[in-house]
C-alpha cells in the first residue's frame, strides 16, 4: 500500500468502515511511514474536536492514547481473523483426512483387501 491509498483510507478507519484484510495492509503501512502517521492523528484530532463540539464528551489531554488504543484494537481485530483462519484451515484439513480415511476403509471392505 502507498501513501495515497494509505490517506485515503485515514476518514474510513476512523469511522470504522475499512474491511480487516485492508485493515491489515493500512495498519502495517501506518506504524512504518511518519507521513501517514501524522495524517491520520491530524484527522483523529478533528473527528474527537467534532464530536466534542456535538456534545460527545473526550479528552483532548488522552488524545493521543485514545488513538493508540484504537490503533491496537485494531491490531487485536486483525491477530483475531489470523486465528480464525488458523483455526478454519486446521479444521478443514482434518475433516479432509477423516473423509479420505473413511473412503480408504469402505473401499478396503468393498474390495476385501
Amino acid at each position: 500500500m502507498d501513501c495515497k491509498q494509505a490517506q485515503a483510507l485515514v476518514p474510513r478507519y476512523i469511522r470504522h468502515e475499512i474491511d480487516v484484510d485492508t485493515l491489515g495492509e493500512f495498519l502495517d503501512h501506518v506504524k512504518h511511514c511518519s507521513d501517514c502517521y501524522e495524517e491520520l492523528e491530524i484527522y483523529y484530532t478533528i473527528d474527537a474536536g467534532l464530536k466534542e463540539l456535538d456534545g460527545e464528551a473526550s479528552d483532548i489531554q488522552t488524545l493521543k492514547t485514545s488513538m493508540e488504543q484504537a490503533l491496537k484494537n485494531s491490531e487485536a481485530k486483525i491477530r483475531k481473523r489470523d486465528r480464525l483462519r488458523v483455526f478454519r484451515y486446521a479444521l478443514n484439513t482434518l475433516v479432509f483426512w477423516i473423509v479420505a480415511a473413511a473412503l480408504i476403509l469402505q473401499w478396503r471392505m468393498m474390495t476385501g483387501i
